[in-house]
């Protein structure tokens, strides 16, 4: 701000620094979105929700978005309807959430895979990336609030999309993925219809 004030400042400067300043407003709003959806979660607003065309319009957005980056979002979504009461927003959020941070987890050319299936009354989802995976450290603290292994990231995702899965009477847990990557397995219980 200090140099867009000055008058003798080329048109051209100018420009640059005003997308500075716009990148980091935007920046620092999602910072304290975060922080907020973290620290004053919300009462739960649960209804019926059908969890596999939750996902399907979840994949949808998040390809527009990441393929174009280079990360390809592969999906294998179940056919079979899987009713669950599910607070839909919130639901959502976790979800973004853990395939965001696969996504962001691979280099350009990476891929994420995402596959659900309904066994004994639970809905399974499978989140793969060929990213660089976890070292130990980061496995035991992944669903810690705050802890992040990101230059810009706020340790925050992770932990709100585990506590989401919580409230929901769900299970969230990793794994390798062999050669390469990470896979969360998110688990919710549904009854067919």
């Amino acid at each position: 701000l200090d140099i867009i004030k000055k008058e003798d400042i080329d048109h051209e400067v100018k420009s640059t620094m005003i997308e500075y300043v716009d990148d980091e407003i935007r920046r620092l709003n999602r910072l304290i979105q975060d922080f907020l959806d973290f620290s004053r979660p919300r009462k739960p607003v649960f209804e019926k929700v059908e969890l596999n065309s939750l996902m399907k319009d979840l994949l949808q957005r998040l390809r527009l978005e990441w393929e174009e980056k280079g990360v390809v979002i592969d999906m294998d979504i179940s056919k079979e309807k899987c009713l669950s009461q599910a607070d839909p927003d919130m639901l959502s959020q976790a979800l973004l959430n853990v395939i965001k941070n696969a996504c962001e987890a691979c280099d350009t050319e990476g891929h994420v895979s995402v596959k659900t299936s309904i066994s004994h009354y639970n809905w399974i989802t499978q989140i793969a990336d060929t990213g660089k995976g976890m070292d130990q450290e980061t496995q035991k603290k992944a669903l810690e609030p705050f802890y992040t292994t990101k230059a810009q990231g706020t340790g925050l995702g992770l932990a709100y999309a585990a506590r989401v899965i919580e409230i929901h009477g769900g299970e969230i847990s990793f794994s390798e993925n062999h050669p390469r990557g990470t896979i969360f397995e998110i688990r919710l219980e549904c009854r067919k219809e």
